[in-house]
């Protein structure tokens, strides 16, 4: 759905409100990217609490942190905002895969 979203979002924005607005066209890319690498976070997140380990979960706490910090202090569009979560969620995405494979856990 992902692929489709950031291919067609004319078509996903008509599926969903059944209408097409130009402003959003730009917006629904980003805000499936940022949800997509947010589900990937959540298996990361859920395979380190199987593990008991809670670096990841410290980190995630910090980034989400960062995170209200940035959207408090660059909100003038939706899509600051966005690309604000789409490089949070992509971060988080990078660093549990690199925690994973260094075997840090």
């Amino acid at each position: 759905t992902t692929i489709t979203a950031v291919l067609f979002p004319n078509f996903v924005l008509k599926i969903l409100t059944g209408q097409t607005h130009l402003q959003s066209v730009g917006l629904v890319p980003l805000f499936a990217l940022s949800m997509s690498f947010f589900a990937l976070v959540n298996i990361f997140m859920l395979y380190f609490l199987s593990l008991h380990n809670l670096k990841y979960i410290v980190l995630l706490c910090a980034v989400s942190l960062i995170q209200l910090a940035g959207v408090w202090f660059f909100h003038s569009s939706l899509k600051q905002i966005l690309s604000i979560l789409l490089i949070d969620s992509v971060f988080l995405f990078a660093s549990g895969l690199w925690l994973s494979k260094k075997g840090l856990h």
